[in-house]
């Protein structure tokens, strides 16, 4: 049987705070990710779990993203490694941001 692979959509963070995107209901059996409750430069605040530079959120929590984990930059681009953890946390749907000023990348075969 095939692995169920998860919709990824590329959007900027600032559009899923303003429209509340990690506030959408989702009819699946898994806690919902945290709510980005602040978006300033350099500073993401997650509802109950703190603020960070940047950050992966996942159903049921939240943690700091550090882009040298995967050699991510704004070129090579977010890369698929990049979503494995919070796909393996349940994720069903991601939302990629391109950053504040929309430079960072996300590599094709990551969509």
């Amino acid at each position: 049987m095939a692995e169920s692979r998860p919709k990824l959509s590329l959007f900027t963070v600032r559009d899923c705070v303003k429209n509340h995107w990690n506030q959408k209901a989702i009819e699946v059996s898994r806690p919902p990710s945290p709510r980005i409750s602040t978006l300033a430069w350099g500073r993401l605040r997650v509802e109950g779990r703190g603020t960070f530079k940047d950050a992966k959120l996942f159903p049921g929590g939240a943690r700091a993203w550090d882009w040298r984990e995967t050699g991510t930059r704004h070129v090579p681009c977010i890369q698929p490694a990049d979503v494995v953890g919070p796909v393996a946390r349940g994720a069903v749907e991601a939302v990629l941001s391109k950053g504040m000023l929309e430079r960072l990348r996300v590599a094709p075969e990551t969509l």
